[in-house]
Protein backbone atom coordinates (compact mmCIF):
# COMPACT_ATOMS: atom_id res chain seq x y z
CA UNK A 1 0.00 0.00 0.00
CA UNK A 2 1.42 3.36 -1.02
CA UNK A 3 0.75 6.40 1.13
CA UNK A 4 0.21 9.97 0.06
CA UNK A 5 3.22 12.19 -0.68
CA UNK A 6 2.53 13.93 2.63
CA UNK A 7 2.71 10.62 4.54
CA UNK A 8 5.79 9.46 2.66
CA UNK A 9 7.64 12.70 3.45
CA UNK A 10 6.68 12.31 7.12
CA UNK A 11 8.09 8.78 7.14
CA UNK A 12 11.34 9.85 5.51
CA UNK A 13 11.67 12.69 8.02
CA UNK A 14 11.03 10.35 10.95
CA UNK A 15 13.63 7.89 9.59
CA UNK A 16 16.26 10.63 9.51
CA UNK A 17 15.38 11.78 13.01
CA UNK A 18 15.52 8.21 14.26
CA UNK A 19 19.15 8.16 13.11
CA UNK A 20 19.96 11.58 14.63
CA UNK A 21 17.27 13.34 16.63
CA UNK A 22 19.28 16.58 16.84
CA UNK A 23 20.04 16.81 13.11
CA UNK A 24 19.86 20.49 12.04
CA UNK A 25 16.87 21.58 9.95
CA UNK A 26 19.20 22.61 7.12
CA UNK A 27 20.68 19.08 6.94
CA UNK A 28 17.25 17.43 7.07
CA UNK A 29 16.01 19.68 4.28
CA UNK A 30 19.04 18.85 2.11
CA UNK A 31 18.57 15.09 2.53
CA UNK A 32 14.83 15.28 1.90
CA UNK A 33 15.18 17.67 -1.02
CA UNK A 34 12.57 20.11 0.28
CA UNK A 35 12.73 23.69 1.66
CA UNK A 36 13.68 24.22 5.29
CA UNK A 37 10.28 25.81 5.94
CA UNK A 38 8.58 22.55 4.92
CA UNK A 39 10.76 20.47 7.25
CA UNK A 40 10.17 22.90 10.10
CA UNK A 41 6.41 22.82 9.57
CA UNK A 42 6.23 19.01 9.28
CA UNK A 43 8.37 18.54 12.38
CA UNK A 44 6.24 20.94 14.39
CA UNK A 45 3.05 19.23 13.17
CA UNK A 46 4.27 15.74 14.10
CA UNK A 47 5.48 16.79 17.55
CA UNK A 48 2.44 18.88 18.47
CA UNK A 49 0.08 16.09 17.41
CA UNK A 50 1.89 13.60 19.65
CA UNK A 51 2.63 11.33 16.69
CA UNK A 52 6.37 11.73 17.22
CA UNK A 53 8.46 12.46 20.31
CA UNK A 54 12.16 13.28 19.96
CA UNK A 55 13.86 12.30 23.17
CA UNK A 56 17.15 11.25 24.71
CA UNK A 57 17.28 7.51 25.31
CA UNK A 58 19.72 6.81 28.11
CA UNK A 59 21.52 3.46 27.99
CA UNK A 60 20.19 1.05 30.67
CA UNK A 61 23.73 0.79 32.06
CA UNK A 62 23.38 4.39 33.25
CA UNK A 63 21.16 2.89 35.96
CA UNK A 64 23.20 -0.31 36.06
CA UNK A 65 20.19 -2.10 34.56
CA UNK A 66 22.18 -4.73 32.69
CA UNK A 67 19.67 -7.59 32.84
CA UNK A 68 16.66 -7.45 30.54
CA UNK A 69 13.82 -9.76 29.65
CA UNK A 70 10.71 -10.06 27.50
CA UNK A 71 7.50 -11.30 29.10
CA UNK A 72 4.43 -12.67 27.34
CA UNK A 73 1.48 -12.53 29.73
CA UNK A 74 -1.83 -14.38 29.55
CA UNK A 75 -4.68 -12.76 31.48
CA UNK A 76 -8.02 -14.06 32.77
CA UNK A 77 -10.66 -11.49 31.92
CA UNK A 78 -9.90 -7.80 31.40
CA UNK A 79 -6.30 -6.69 30.93
CA UNK A 80 -6.92 -3.25 32.46
CA UNK A 81 -5.93 -4.06 36.05
CA UNK A 82 -2.75 -5.86 34.99
CA UNK A 83 -1.76 -3.03 32.66
CA UNK A 84 -2.27 -0.43 35.41
CA UNK A 85 -0.07 -2.47 37.75
CA UNK A 86 2.66 -2.74 35.12
CA UNK A 87 2.59 0.99 34.37
CA UNK A 88 3.28 1.74 38.04
CA UNK A 89 6.70 0.04 37.85
CA UNK A 90 9.77 2.13 36.98
CA UNK A 91 11.67 -0.84 35.50
CA UNK A 92 9.00 -1.60 32.87
CA UNK A 93 10.05 0.04 29.60
CA UNK A 94 7.42 -1.48 27.30
CA UNK A 95 3.82 -2.59 27.71
CA UNK A 96 1.86 -3.65 24.64
CA UNK A 97 -1.47 -5.33 24.05
CA UNK A 98 -0.97 -8.01 21.40
CA UNK A 99 -2.83 -10.53 19.28
CA UNK A 100 -2.35 -14.26 19.62
CA UNK A 101 -2.11 -16.72 22.48
CA UNK A 102 -0.87 -14.12 24.95
CA UNK A 103 -2.51 -10.78 25.69
CA UNK A 104 0.27 -8.48 26.95
CA UNK A 105 3.94 -8.16 26.06
CA UNK A 106 6.30 -6.48 28.54
CA UNK A 107 9.97 -5.56 28.65
CA UNK A 108 11.66 -5.42 32.05
CA UNK A 109 15.07 -4.11 33.12
CA UNK A 110 16.82 -5.08 36.36
CA UNK A 111 20.20 -4.81 38.06
CA UNK A 112 20.73 -8.56 38.43
CA UNK A 113 19.01 -11.89 37.98
CA UNK A 114 17.58 -11.91 41.52
CA UNK A 115 15.95 -8.53 41.03
CA UNK A 116 14.61 -9.71 37.67
CA UNK A 117 13.23 -12.91 39.21
CA UNK A 118 11.47 -10.98 41.97
CA UNK A 119 9.91 -8.55 39.45
CA UNK A 120 8.63 -11.41 37.28
CA UNK A 121 7.37 -13.29 40.33
CA UNK A 122 5.35 -10.26 41.46
CA UNK A 123 3.63 -10.18 38.07
CA UNK A 124 3.10 -13.93 38.06
CA UNK A 125 1.37 -13.84 41.47
CA UNK A 126 -1.32 -11.41 40.29
CA UNK A 127 -4.78 -13.01 40.52
CA UNK A 128 -5.62 -11.88 36.98
CA UNK A 129 -2.47 -13.40 35.44
CA UNK A 130 -2.83 -17.01 34.38
CA UNK A 131 0.53 -17.52 32.63
CA UNK A 132 3.86 -15.75 32.11
CA UNK A 133 6.41 -16.80 29.47
CA UNK A 134 9.85 -15.32 30.19
CA UNK A 135 12.67 -14.74 27.70
CA UNK A 136 15.93 -13.44 29.18
CA UNK A 137 18.05 -11.34 26.83
CA UNK A 138 21.57 -12.65 26.21
CA UNK A 139 22.83 -10.26 23.52
CA UNK A 140 20.82 -7.32 22.25
CA UNK A 141 21.84 -7.14 18.60
CA UNK A 142 19.71 -4.17 17.62
CA UNK A 143 17.95 -1.75 19.93
CA UNK A 144 17.04 1.94 20.17
CA UNK A 145 20.67 2.52 21.14
CA UNK A 146 23.49 3.00 18.65
CA UNK A 147 25.27 -0.08 20.02
CA UNK A 148 24.27 -2.81 22.42
CA UNK A 149 27.46 -2.79 24.52
CA UNK A 150 27.87 -0.89 27.79
CA UNK A 151 28.99 2.71 27.29
CA UNK A 152 32.67 3.59 27.47
CA UNK A 153 33.94 4.39 30.95
CA UNK A 154 32.41 7.60 32.15
CA UNK A 155 31.48 8.97 35.55
CA UNK A 156 28.27 10.97 35.53
CA UNK A 157 27.97 13.97 37.81
CA UNK A 158 24.91 16.04 38.67
CA UNK A 159 25.26 18.17 35.53
CA UNK A 160 25.35 15.09 33.27
CA UNK A 161 22.32 13.65 35.04
CA UNK A 162 20.40 16.91 34.70
CA UNK A 163 21.22 17.10 30.97
CA UNK A 164 20.07 13.53 30.35
CA UNK A 165 16.77 14.10 32.10
CA UNK A 166 16.07 17.41 30.38
CA UNK A 167 16.75 15.83 26.99
CA UNK A 168 14.49 12.92 27.88
CA UNK A 169 11.67 15.48 27.79
CA UNK A 170 12.84 17.28 24.63
CA UNK A 171 15.76 15.84 22.69
CA UNK A 172 15.94 18.90 20.41
CA UNK A 173 16.07 21.47 23.21
CA UNK A 174 18.44 24.24 22.07
CA UNK A 175 21.75 24.36 23.94
CA UNK A 176 20.93 27.86 25.19
CA UNK A 177 17.68 26.67 26.80
CA UNK A 178 19.35 23.51 28.08
CA UNK A 179 22.09 25.58 29.72
CA UNK A 180 19.52 27.80 31.45
CA UNK A 181 17.54 24.79 32.67
CA UNK A 182 20.61 23.01 34.04
CA UNK A 183 22.36 26.11 35.39
CA UNK A 184 25.57 26.02 33.34
CA UNK A 185 27.03 27.98 30.46
CA UNK A 186 25.91 27.26 26.91
CA UNK A 187 29.38 26.00 25.98
CA UNK A 188 29.34 23.58 28.95
CA UNK A 189 25.90 22.30 28.00
CA UNK A 190 27.08 21.72 24.44
CA UNK A 191 30.32 20.00 25.47
CA UNK A 192 28.66 17.76 28.04
CA UNK A 193 25.83 16.76 25.68
CA UNK A 194 28.20 15.90 22.83
CA UNK A 195 30.35 13.84 25.24
CA UNK A 196 27.31 11.87 26.43
CA UNK A 197 26.37 11.16 22.81
CA UNK A 198 29.90 10.29 21.72
CA UNK A 199 30.40 7.84 24.58
CA UNK A 200 26.97 6.32 23.87
CA UNK A 201 25.64 6.97 27.36
CA UNK A 202 22.58 8.19 25.49
CA UNK A 203 21.34 8.75 21.98
CA UNK A 204 18.64 11.08 20.73
CA UNK A 205 16.03 9.47 18.53
CA UNK A 206 12.30 9.29 17.91
CA UNK A 207 9.44 7.44 19.53
CA UNK A 208 6.49 7.22 17.16
CA UNK A 209 2.87 6.66 18.01
CA UNK A 210 2.11 3.47 16.15
CA UNK A 211 -0.51 3.55 13.42
CA UNK A 212 -0.83 7.34 13.40
CA UNK A 213 0.30 9.62 10.59
CA UNK A 214 3.61 7.76 10.48
CA UNK A 215 1.62 4.62 9.45
CA UNK A 216 3.95 2.51 11.60
CA UNK A 217 2.62 -0.92 12.65
CA UNK A 218 4.69 -3.44 14.58
CA UNK A 219 4.91 -7.22 14.85
CA UNK A 220 6.85 -9.43 17.25
CA UNK A 221 8.85 -12.45 16.10
CA UNK A 222 9.93 -15.45 18.15
CA UNK A 223 12.51 -17.54 16.31
CA UNK A 224 13.81 -21.08 16.63
CA UNK A 225 17.16 -21.41 14.86
CA UNK A 226 19.38 -24.28 13.86
CA UNK A 227 22.39 -22.56 15.34
CA UNK A 228 23.52 -19.04 16.14
CA UNK A 229 25.86 -17.51 13.57
CA UNK A 230 27.06 -14.07 12.56
CA UNK A 231 25.76 -14.74 9.03
CA UNK A 232 22.25 -15.40 10.34
CA UNK A 233 22.27 -12.24 12.42
CA UNK A 234 23.59 -10.17 9.50
CA UNK A 235 20.91 -11.60 7.20
CA UNK A 236 18.10 -10.68 9.59
CA UNK A 237 19.46 -7.23 10.39
CA UNK A 238 19.72 -6.40 6.69
CA UNK A 239 15.96 -6.89 6.25
CA UNK A 240 14.24 -3.47 6.14
CA UNK A 241 11.88 -2.97 9.05
CA UNK A 242 13.77 -4.93 11.73
CA UNK A 243 13.75 -2.58 14.74
CA UNK A 244 14.86 -4.91 17.53
CA UNK A 245 16.70 -8.23 17.68
CA UNK A 246 18.11 -10.19 20.60
CA UNK A 247 19.31 -13.67 21.42
CA UNK A 248 17.41 -15.12 24.35
CA UNK A 249 17.19 -17.92 26.88
CA UNK A 250 13.70 -19.37 27.05
CA UNK A 251 11.05 -20.61 24.67
CA UNK A 252 12.72 -18.93 21.65
CA UNK A 253 16.33 -18.68 20.56
CA UNK A 254 15.92 -15.16 19.22
CA UNK A 255 13.26 -12.49 19.49
CA UNK A 256 12.65 -9.46 17.31
CA UNK A 257 10.33 -6.60 16.45
CA UNK A 258 9.62 -5.51 12.88
CA UNK A 259 7.66 -2.53 11.59
CA UNK A 260 5.73 -1.85 8.40
CA UNK A 261 2.97 0.24 6.87
CA UNK A 262 0.37 -2.53 6.72
CA UNK A 263 -0.31 -6.12 7.74
CA UNK A 264 0.80 -7.42 4.31
CA UNK A 265 4.05 -5.46 4.73
CA UNK A 266 4.63 -7.10 8.12
CA UNK A 267 3.91 -10.49 6.60
CA UNK A 268 6.49 -9.90 3.87
CA UNK A 269 9.13 -9.17 6.50
CA UNK A 270 8.18 -12.34 8.38
CA UNK A 271 8.50 -14.34 5.17
CA UNK A 272 11.97 -12.94 4.55
CA UNK A 273 13.03 -14.02 8.04
CA UNK A 274 11.37 -17.43 7.63
CA UNK A 275 13.17 -18.03 4.33
CA UNK A 276 16.57 -18.22 6.03
CA UNK A 277 17.74 -21.87 6.04
CA UNK A 278 18.95 -21.44 9.64
CA UNK A 279 15.48 -20.48 10.91
CA UNK A 280 13.61 -23.66 11.82
CA UNK A 281 10.47 -22.06 13.26
CA UNK A 282 8.80 -18.71 13.70
CA UNK A 283 5.94 -17.41 15.82
CA UNK A 284 4.43 -13.96 15.26
CA UNK A 285 2.15 -11.59 17.17
CA UNK A 286 0.85 -8.17 16.17
CA UNK A 287 1.18 -5.23 18.56
CA UNK A 288 -2.34 -3.82 18.82
CA UNK A 289 -1.71 -0.97 21.28
CA UNK A 290 1.56 0.23 22.74
CA UNK A 291 0.42 1.39 26.16
CA UNK A 292 3.99 2.26 27.12
CA UNK A 293 7.02 2.51 24.87
CA UNK A 294 9.53 4.65 26.68
CA UNK A 295 13.20 4.83 27.50
CA UNK A 296 12.86 7.48 30.17
CA UNK A 297 14.79 6.64 33.33
CA UNK A 298 13.52 7.67 36.77
CA UNK A 299 15.10 10.84 38.18
CA UNK A 300 17.48 10.53 41.10
CA UNK A 301 18.89 7.03 40.42
CA UNK A 302 21.64 7.91 38.00
CA UNK A 303 24.59 8.19 40.30
CA UNK A 304 26.82 5.20 39.68
CA UNK A 305 29.91 5.29 37.43
CA UNK A 306 29.09 4.02 33.96
CA UNK A 307 31.27 1.35 32.39
CA UNK A 308 33.24 0.52 35.54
Amino acid sequence: MTGSPHEELNERLVALLRRDGRAPIVDLAAELGVPRSVVRARLRELRESGDVAIVAMAHPAVLDLDVGCHLSIKVDGSTQGVVEHLLAADNVTLVSLVSGEYHIVVELRARDQRELFDAVEEIRLSNAVSEVCTLVYVDVLRSPFAVAARPAQMRLDEVDVAIVHRLQDDGRMPFRELAEAVGVSESTARTRTLALLEREVMRISTITRRGARTRNMAMGLGLHVRGYSDDLVATILEIPGVEFLATTIGNYDMIGTVSGNSLPALQRVAEQVRSSPDVTGICTWVHLDFVRETYRLPLGNTRAPVGE
